[in-house]
């Protein structure tokens, strides 16, 4: 089976909103809302400094986002499988996690990016086969439920 990685799952490049470490809580959840986002990029003297989440901000007691983001040195690759982002963010405690390029941040894939390609895969599970959809006819066919039985009764 395929393992899926996150250009599977995310557009890159894809949008990517950062604001300063510096910036107030307060700063940061206005400029999610206005953005319609829930996750943001920390950045400090133009580098990744970590990630940042509404939730995280929501109950904000110090006076800059530095102190709420979950610190992150580097980024993932869009190569990486999808199972070991979820390591990551696990590891890390982040419900977030930047997609890096040479060209710097070119994406961030979130929790819910992670849950729409876990939705799909267990649909994609779930959905029969032509193959099992065939044997099914097949077994529902009067000849070859005749053909099981007369196996069963020889013991086959």
């Amino acid at each position: 089976m395929r393992r899926p990685k996150l250009h599977d799952i995310v557009s890159v490049p894809r949008a990517v909103l950062s604001v300063p470490a510096s910036a107030s809580p307060a700063d940061a959840l206005h400029f999610m809302r206005e953005n319609e986002v829930h996750h943001l990029v920390v950045t400090r003297d133009g580098r990744l400094a970590g990630v940042v989440s509404d939730r995280d901000l929501f109950t904000a007691t110090k006076a800059a986002v530095s102190d709420h983001m979950v610190a992150l040195t580097r980024g993932v690759s869009a190569d990486t499988r999808v199972v070991d982002a979820l390591d990551l963010m696990e590891e890390a405690g982040a419900s977030a996690l930047p997609i890096e390029s040479e060209a710097g941040v070119v994406g961030i894939v979130t929790e819910r990016d992670l849950l729409r390609a876990f939705r799909a895969l267990v649909a994609e599970s779930a959905r029969p086969s032509p193959t099992l959809a065939l044997a099914e006819v097949a077994l529902g066919h009067p000849f070859v439920q005749g053909a099981m039985n007369l196996a069963a009764q020889a013991g086959i």
